[in-house]
Parts: C-alpha cells; sequence; structure tokens
C-alpha cells in the first residue's frame, strides 16, 4: 500500500502532517509532500484530510520490490468533423461502390454455388470411375475346363494374301 497526495486538491492545511504517527508527511512550498521510505501505509493522513487529496494507492509487487503507480488524469476533447468536400476527378466512385456491392452479394454466390456443383459432379464422377475399375480389375480371368480343339480354334491356319500388282 502507497499513499499519494493530489497536488491540485491539497491546500496545504497541515492537518495530515499532525496526523501522520510516522512523520512521513511534511509541508513544501504550501503542499503537503510523503517520504515514501518512512510512510508505513497506515492511512491515518487519509482520514483526516478535509479535501481528500491523499489516496491510498495498491501497488503490484513484482519480484519483492514495489513499483509506484502514478494515476494521471486526461482530458479528452472532442475533435472536430471536417466536411469532406468531393474532388473532380472522383465522379466514377460512386457507381464503381454500387457495381462492386451488386458482385459481391449478386453474381458471387452464384458463381461459387456453381463451382462448388461442378466439383461435386466431377468427385461423383472419378469415385464412381474408380470403383468400376477396381471392379472389372479384380475379377478372375475366366478358367477353362478343356483345352480347345483343332475345329474350335478354326481348323487349319488362315493365311492372308496379298495382292501384288492389283491381282
Amino acid at each position: 500500500m502507497m499513499i499519494t497526495i493530489d497536488s491540485g486538491k491539497c491546500t496545504g492545511c497541515g492537518a495530515c502532517v499532525e496526523r501522520c504517527p510516522e512523520g512521513a508527511i511534511r509541508l513544501v512550498d504550501g503542499l503537503a509532500g510523503i517520504d515514501q521510505a518512512k510512510c508505513t501505509g497506515c492511512e491515518a493522513c487519509v482520514e483526516v484530510c478535509p479535501e481528500n487529496a491523499i489516496l491510498p494507492v495498491n501497488v503490484p509487487e513484482i519480484e519483492g520490490e514495489l513499483v509506484p503507480v502514478e494515476v494521471k488524469k486526461v482530458t479528452v476533447e472532442p475533435q472536430r468533423q471536417r466536411a469532406l468536400a468531393p474532388r473532380k476527378g472522383l465522379a466514377v466512385l460512386p457507381w464503381l461502390g454500387a457495381a462492386l456491392t451488386f458482385v459481391a452479394r449478386e453474381v458471387m454466390p452464384r458463381l461459387v454455388d456453381a463451382a462448388l456443383d461442378a466439383w461435386d459432379r466431377r468427385s461423383a464422377l472419378t469415385a464412381s470411375s474408380t470403383s468400376d475399375v477396381a471392379s472389372t480389375s479384380s475379377r478372375p480371368p475366366p478358367v477353362l475346363s478343356e483345352p480347345r480343339t483343332d475345329a474350335e480354334r478354326g481348323a487349319g491356319r488362315q493365311r492372308r494374301f496379298r495382292r501384288r500388282g492389283g491381282r
């Protein structure tokens, strides 16, 4: 626990100086100041201050050391809004934005659906053709019970004759 003094609120009344049992508070240039080495964090001065200028601050402990944390008030000023004047060369932008919006909302979903449908059809065809190839290649060759005779093969040899010279 650490004690801090808000110098904006402190009036230098000295009530905290009299109340501090450790003598850690002194008036410097008409304002209260705390010697952190002497302060034990008993908060006796916090209860006595009529202006609520003394505040206890919880300080995180990092590897056995205390790190002081300062609270700063930040004032936020509203920003002025500037009106944008249209430029002469940018007359294209309104219809370009409308065209891009139309393409994004109407055309792209249809293209994506068509592409996905085509992909599904192609994957279905390849899956069925792979199963057909697998089923035909897994069939064993037909087994003949008896060897074929010459009559079944075709009696004798068949010869082909070429005609030479148009004969």
